[in-house]
Formats: structure tokens, C-alpha cells, sequence
């Protein structure tokens, strides 16, 4: 794990099934590493500052179902919410608080 020089960004270097990935923690993208292949090559170019020439490519981000899942929950707290908000209830609720308390804790 590291940051880059030129952004500071954080990166992770991860293994799994015999390939080398970067990760970044930014963008929560991870990109396979092509070439070099082994570890040592890897941190070789890490520590000569040769990153750029390290070959990689950017993994396609797919959504599970628990993603897709999450989501739609979310869109229905949401939802629920912007209807109570609409009701003439909370309005006056939201109207007759003493803001100025609110501020003082």
C-alpha cells in the first residue's frame, strides 16, 4: 500500500488467483495488473519510481444482488421520508421549532 507521488491518492496492491490487481481506495476501482507478472517485477518498478510503465487494465465494477437489494431499500426509505415531509403534519412540526435551541447543544 502506498500513496502516489502525484496526487497522494491511496493504493493497495492485492493478490488473488495467481494475478496482481491495484486498488484505489478514491475511486473504489481496481485495475489488473498485465505486465510485469510476479511480485518482485511489481514492487521492482514501484520502488524505481517506474510506475507509468506498468501495464494494467481497469476491472468492469458489477452490482450484486445485495447491491441491488441495498439500493431499492434505500429508494424506499427515501420515498417514504419525501411523503412525511409533504404532510402538513411535519411542515407545521418543522415551522413551530425553536431552531435557536437546536443550536446550542
Amino acid at each position: 500500500m502506498h500513496t502516489t507521488p502525484e496526487s497522494g491518492e491511496y493504493e493497495g496492491l492485492i493478490s488473488a488467483g495467481g494475478r496482481y490487481y491495484f486498488t484505489n481506495e478514491m475511486t473504489s476501482s481496481i485495475y489488473e495488473i498485465i505486465k510485469p507478472t510476479t511480485l518482485d517485477q511489481i514492487l521492482k518498478k514501484i520502488s524505481d519510481k517506474k510506475e507509468w510503465s506498468i501495464s494494467m487494465r481497469e476491472l468492469e465494477q458489477v452490482e450484486t444482488q445485495e447491491d441491488l437489494d441495498r439500493a431499492k431499500e434505500n429508494e424506499k426509505r427515501d420515498r417514504a421520508f419525501m411523503e412525511k415531509m409533504q404532510s402538513p403534519e411535519y411542515r407545521d412540526s418543522v415551522l413551530k421549532m425553536d431552531w435557536a435551541k437546536k443550536g446550542e447543544k
